[in-house]
C-alpha cells in the first residue's frame, strides 16, 4: 500500500510566548499530526526550531508519544511544512497588521486623485 502525504492542510496558532503550534492534517487519508512546536532559536537569530509532538505531563516535561530518526524522511517532511506554514502565518500576519494600521480615508483619497489624474 502507498500513502499519499502531498495534500497537506495546516493550522497554525501563536502563543504570547513566541511558540508556534502546528497540525498537519492530510484529508486524503483522515490522518493529522498535530502539537508540532516551532520556537524561535534563543542561540541563532532568526532561525526557528521544531519539535516532535509532545504533551506536557504532570511533571510540566515535554513528553513524546511516539518517537522518529532524526533523518527519518517523513519526519523530515513534517518538519519542512510546519516551517513553510509557519512562514506562512507570519505573513499573512504582516499583512494584517499593515491594513490594521493603515489610514484607509487617506490611502482611498490617495487611490482616488491617482484615479483622476490629480496625484502629487
Amino acid at each position: 500500500m502507498r500513502i499519499d502525504f502531498s495534500n497537506c492542510k495546516t493550522e497554525v496558532t501563536k502563543s504570547g510566548t513566541g511558540t508556534y503550534f502546528v497540525k498537519l492534517h492530510f484529508e486524503d487519508i483522515g490522518f493529522y499530526v498535530s502539537g508540532i512546536r516551532v520556537v524561535p532559536s534563543k542561540k541563532v537569530e532568526g532561525q526557528l526550531l521544531v519539535y516532535k509532538p509532545a504533551i506536557l505531563n504532570a511533571n510540566d516535561e515535554w513528553k513524546s508519544n511516539y518517537d522518529y530518526a532524526k533523518s527519518c524522511e517523513l519526519w523530515l517532511y513534517f518538519k519542512e511544512l510546519a516551517l513553510k506554514a509557519v512562514d506562512d502565518y507570519d505573513d499573512a500576519s504582516e499583512v494584517f497588521e499593515d491594513v490594521e494600521h493603515m489610514d484607509i480615508e487617506a490611502e482611498l483619497g490617495k487611490a482616488i486623485d491617482e484615479m483622476e489624474g490629480k496625484s502629487n
